[in-house]
């Protein structure tokens, strides 16, 4: 089947691992690597015919903690714009309900103003309109007083979305310190390997001098006989 020349994307569906072990194939020249005409990076694959790969299990783990780290950081981010979005309509109703109370208390103090005005030079008129004021203010009052309650259930929705806010964030920085204590688990992992490489050598460094020593004392015991 003739070589296939793919995407980092296709070639991690294609091995079923994490984009970023393609990556770290390619830094390791394990796998072959071009600039395709779009400027994009284009793996040679040619699975038909190539043996399965070797499991690695140091790739294994570090596919694994990518894996954990996307989630996680998908998810923190999700919660963190939703409680951006809370925030931000929270913020909008609070200043309208700000407004809308404003207006309200200047009607108050305009009608109050009004009937002052108006009784001192109208006396014949006075009990008319300072009953109008009085019931014009009870009246913006209690939606004043509405206004208020409803002021006071936006900020309360506004502390929790921030809340919710800060929630995502320490998630978010939980993920990156998950991140960082598997690739230090994954260093101890590849410093462990390597010390035992190192004793393997070793040991069969020592056999070899001791082979020709065995050989010589079979040849000095079959010379005595």
């Amino acid at each position: 089947m003739p070589e296939q020349w793919l995407s980092v994307a296709e070639a991690a569906t294609q091995l079923k691992v994490h984009p970023r072990t393609i990556e770290r194939r390619i830094a390791s020249q394990k796998l072959e690597s071009r600039r395709g005409d779009n400027g994009l990076v284009q793996i040679k694959l040619d699975l038909p015919d190539d043996p399965p790969p070797m499991i690695d299990p140091f790739e294994t783990v570090r596919d694994l903690a990518d894996r954990q780290v996307d989630i996680a950081a998908g998810s923190a981010s999700t919660i963190v714009k939703f409680a951006q979005e809370a925030t931000d309509r929270a913020t909008r109703e609070l200043a309208i309900t700000r407004q809308e109370r404003d207006v309200a208390r200047n009607q108050s103090r305009t009608a109050w103003i009004g009937s002052s005005g108006i009784a001192a030079t109208c006396l014949a008129l006075l009990g008319m309109i300072g009953f109008w004021a009085m019931r014009v203010q009870a009246d913006s009052r209690a939606k004043v007083q509405g206004m208020s309650k409803e002021l006071e259930v936006i900020e309360t929705d506004a502390r929790h979305a921030r809340q919710q806010y800060t929630v995502a964030q320490q998630r978010a920085e939980d993920a990156m310190k998950a991140q960082a204590m598997a690739e230090g688990r994954l260093d101890a992992y590849q410093q462990q390997r390597e010390a035992a490489e190192a004793r393997l050598q070793l040991a069969r460094k020592e056999a070899q001098e001791q082979k020709p020593r065995l050989v010589d004392r079979l040849a000095s015991l079959f010379a005595t006989e």
